[in-house]
């Protein structure tokens, strides 16, 4: 029975329909200049009117979030460090949502009114025609004082992210949670 559906699961790889899948990648930043290993760039996200890209780079010992938009004319313009969104060397892991329009990013400035900083927190921003309203951070029941990193969120406002907290099973866990805007 196993080497039945084997065969069968072969045959539909082999004469199923043409594969969609690109020949060969493009750049999506040809004109800049080669990383290497102090300056490698990841995590790249695009809003919903595909009309602003961010994405992370290191530099040396800082992980900072970098962005691009189109111009009017439907042109890419210069890029740009994002520098004001609140930070203490690392800005990483940028994604927009889909539900609300936000960037939701990691960061390790610190929350005084909290009592703690320096370990990586989920904030969010909206973009403007320009620039970015002021970056916020979650609530104390998302940013728990661990290591929270990596959000993402979907079209239903589920927030995807991990945390090294001690409640979780070790590691990186992923956690899902809802907006409450009594929480905000």
């Amino acid at each position: 029975m196993k080497y039945l559906y084997l065969a069968g699961l072969l045959g539909l790889v082999c004469c199923g329909p043409a594969s969609q899948l690109p020949v060969t990648p493009e750049p999506v930043f040809p004109e800049m200049e080669k990383p290497d290993v102090c300056s490698r760039m990841y995590s790249v996200t695009e809003n919903e009117r595909a009309t602003i890209r961010v994405w992370t780079q290191e530099r040396g010992d800082r992980t900072l979030l970098f962005e691009r938009r189109k111009t009017d004319a439907g042109q890419w313009g210069e890029i740009r460090e994002i520098d004001e969104f609140p930070n203490q060397g690392m800005l990483t892991e940028a994604s927009f949502s889909p539900a609300d329009g936000y960037l939701y990013f990691a960061s390790n400035a610190v929350l005084p009114e909290r009592g703690r900083g320096q370990d990586p927190n989920i904030w969010r921003a909206r973009p403007t025609e320009g620039g970015w309203l002021p970056a916020e951070a979650l609530p104390a029941s998302i940013n728990t004082g661990a290591s929270e990193l990596g959000p993402v969120m979907d079209r239903q406002g589920r927030l995807y992210f991990t945390s090294n907290h001690s409640r979780g099973k070790g590691g990186h866990d992923i956690y899902e949670a809802r907006f409450d805007e009594a929480l905000m």
